[in-house]
């Protein structure tokens, strides 16, 4: 590595480089490695009081990753040079004058106790906010949790009095205008295994959140999503003890009629929670169901695609898909979407929807062509007693059916009695 080419002339330049005597090469799976080099400079801090900086740098072609030790009395270190090859990390020293490597054993005393650390797990708690968002938008009031509820390793609690968000609505004569959706936000609490919250907490707790709403939405048959956090409980904004809601928030008086659809959390959530964990093709079809869900007031056509797509790997987990033997393509697509359909469906809805999955399905994929509401910005379409209006139709039925026949599926893997908590 003695020949340096900086694509920024401002980078450090050091006038040698050597391998880390000892740690030249350390074996490391590649999904460990930021584990690794979070430990390394968590060592430097607690064993030397050592800050840190950090900069990556292209040496003829290879990437480079180099850390310098802040040191309290600004002496200048030997700075940590990093390669990520295959399974493997090599360590090198870069300094200036003459070679010395006197100064590297603080670098060799970091690594050292950061491959001994490498696995060891903290357990934080966060919290977080999730709420409802309104699916139909002439239906001003949702689901309420009556009372907190704990189920495995979560915490459910209902906001005691309801809040409103703004949706907007297009009706004649007035057109599109604001109308207000009221409902009860949960405060959920739970636990997280990590090496650190910021580097990979955070995220894993993000992934579970992402879960968790998918399968209440599925059980309840709505859209809940995460509206706040997750963070550390303790963590305050504008000095304000509880969450922060937002502009778009706003309390209702407990004594408006809205009293809240009854929901209850399912016990079944950690079976279910589980089983995702272990199946892939599984948890993003549950996923891909509440992106449809998301879709269904504004983008009808797209929310059918989702559904379809949810249907068709509830298919492929039930029964393998056949290929072809020669471009390895999918074999017998639409007979697989019928027969799975008909399993949940009368005869004339499994009818209705496998006609969308070759015609309006497939041009909207192909073509990008639109079939529903969204043609005209939500409206509710001609309204003709007389003729027929193929938009209301297929988004108010044609979308409808195929999430009805999406949830009954993907519940029915899971091993779950289909339950609404209202319905559409």
């Amino acid at each position: 590595m003695s020949e340096i080419s900086h694509g920024n002339t401002e980078l450090w330049q050091p006038d040698w480089v050597a391998p880390l005597a000892g740690y030249e090469v350390v074996p490391v799976s590649d999904n460990k490695k930021d584990e690794l080099i979070h430990r390394v400079l968590e060592s430097a801090r607690s064993k030397f009081d050592y800050g840190h900086s950090s900069q990556t740098r292209n040496i003829n072609g290879l990437r480079v990753d180099e850390w310098k030790l802040n040191t309290p009395d600004g002496a200048e270190l030997s700075r940590l040079w990093v390669v990520s090859e295959n399974a493997q990390l090599r360590f090198f020293v870069a300094g200036l004058g003459a070679l010395s490597t006197l100064n590297d054993d603080a670098w060799r005393q970091c690594i050292a106790a950061g491959v001994a650390k490498l696995g060891n797990r903290d357990s934080f708690e966060w919290m977080a906010i999730i709420s409802q968002r309104s699916q139909i938008p002439t239906i001003g009031g949702g689901q309420r949790l009556a009372e907190a509820v704990t189920i495995g390793d979560l915490t459910f609690t209902p906001f005691q009095s309801g809040v409103a968000d703004e949706v907007l609505v297009n009706m004649p004569p007035v057109g599109l205008h604001v109308n207000s959706f009221f409902h009860w936000p949960l405060e959920l609490h739970g636990r997280v295994s990590c090496f650190d919250w910021e580097k990979d907490g955070h995220s894993l707790a993000l992934q579970r959140l992402r879960r968790i709403t998918a399968l209440l939405s599925l059980s309840w048959d709505a859209d809940w999503r995460l509206r706040e956090g997750p963070r550390d409980p303790k963590t305050k904004f504008a000095n304000s003890e509880g969450p922060l809601l937002g502009t778009s928030w706003k309390k209702t008086n407990p004594s408006l009629p809205f009293a809240g659809a009854p929901v209850e959390v399912p016990t079944w959530l950690p079976r279910a929670e589980a089983t995702l964990n272990e199946n892939t093709k599984l948890l993003h079809a549950v996923l891909v169901h509440q992106e449809g869900a998301s879709l269904c007031r504004e983008h009808s056509s797209m929310a059918l695609i989702s559904f379809v797509a949810a249907i068709e790997a509830v298919a492929q987990v039930a029964k393998k898909p056949e290929r072809c033997q020669e471009c390895k393509s999918v074999l017998g697509s639409a007979d697989r979407f019928r027969n799975a359909v008909r399993e949940v469906l009368s005869e004339p809805e499994a009818e209705l929807l496998a006609a969308a999955y070759g015609s309006k399905r497939s041009k909207t994929v192909h073509q990008g062509r639109l079939h529903g509401l969204e043609l005209e910005y939500g409206g509710w379409g001609s309204m003709s007693l007389f003729v027929p209006d193929d938009s209301f139709t297929f988004s108010m039925r044609t979308v409808s059916v195929a999430q009805r026949a999406s949830r009954s599926l993907l519940l029915r893997v899971l091993g779950v009695t289909p339950q609404s908590a209202y319905s559409k």
